[in-house]
């Protein structure tokens, strides 16, 4: 069994499968490509958010940090790419908190390379999510420079090796979320691209991948 991640390993583990089996190997990213994107900054602070629209990615938390952000921040703007049944609800907590017209709700986007536009266009990723297997738009986000703003799940700790080049946050803590945003973005974050390439670059764990089926197959 191949997975992403050793916090991922250890929850199969606990359900019964034999740790000797299990390989990990983290997700990859197409570095190359990311270095390819030409997409200029938005003219406000903005934040970027992929994810499915369900409940356990906790989208409705960050609709709530940020509506604190826009008190320090005016100009603050938030864009979800995504779908899922939450929809609804979470246009509706946006009117709710009178920061409708800040936030935008792109839906599905077809292209990949569209999707890594508009995260390159933004000053931070977000990431709210209460259960995560990797994180990869995280990591995607980080190819393009772009410095993120995560829970401390175990998996994100694992991937951002415990907060590289971003900011973690309690899960759930809806302050703690505003707090790190805001700094996020009036902060000049720098992303260290070269570091994440060495570890999640298709180049790297294509090999490791490999030599995982190699050893199978000598047994």
């Amino acid at each position: 069994v191949i997975t992403v991640s050793y916090s991922m390993r250890d929850q199969l583990v606990s359900l019964g499968y034999e740790e000797w089996k299990i390989r990990v190997v983290y997700n990859g990213v197409d570095f190359k490509e990311s270095a390819g994107i030409k997409a200029g900054k938005y003219d406000k602070p903005t934040v970027c958010c992929v994810s499915r629209l369900v409940k356990y990615k906790n989208v409705d938390d960050l609709i709530n940090a940020f509506s604190i952000v826009k008190k320090d921040l005016p100009d603050a703007r938030l864009v979800i790419i995504g779908t899922g049944p939450e929809r609804e609800n979470l246009e509706r907590l946006a009117r709710k908190r009178r920061v409708h017209d800040a936030v935008e709700f792109k839906g599905y986007v077809e292209k990949h390379r569209r999707v890594l536009e508009i995260i390159k266009s933004s000053h931070v990723y977000c990431l709210p999510s209460s259960v995560e297997g990797f994180g990869i738009a995280t990591v995607e986000a980080l190819s393009l420079g772009v410095p993120y703003v995560a829970s401390d799940i175990p998996a994100v700790k694992e991937v951002t090796s415990n907060g590289v080049s971003g900011l973690l946050f309690k899960v759930g803590d809806i302050q703690d979320l505003a707090v790190k945003l805001k700094k996020a973005l009036t902060e000049d974050m720098k992303v260290d691209i070269e570091y994440y390439r060495s570890r999640y670059d298709w180049s790297v764990l294509a090999k490791q991948i490999e030599e995982t089926y190699e050893g199978f197959f000598k047994g």
